[in-house]
């Protein structure tokens, strides 16, 4: 993406706790993107500890960015086709 001039900055960040985790627990991370991003790439996180249970949940919201101008751009077609492809099985 960035070798095709547009950059991903971080817009925001939020997590919300709901177990611990243990030192040595060997945590599985579920990354699940519901929308074709537009301006925008909205990335949800579920992390579970080995029984399961939920550990924490959050999401990341990344933007778009032209990287000479550092303006606002829509996500380049091609990824938007990928992101297509999987979220409309």
């Amino acid at each position: 993406i960035e070798a095709s001039g547009v950059m991903l900055p971080v817009v925001s960040v939020e997590c919300r706790y709901k177990v611990p985790a243990k030192l040595g627990d060997t945590l599985k991370v579920v990354s699940i993107i519901d929308e074709i991003p537009r301006a925008k790439l909205v990335i949800r996180n579920e992390i579970f500890n080995p029984a399961g249970q939920l550990v924490c949940e959050g999401s990341v919201t990344l933007g778009f960015i032209d990287s000479k101008s550092r303006r606002p751009v829509r996500c380049p077609a091609a990824l938007a086709a990928i992101f297509e492809e999987h979220i409309n099985q």
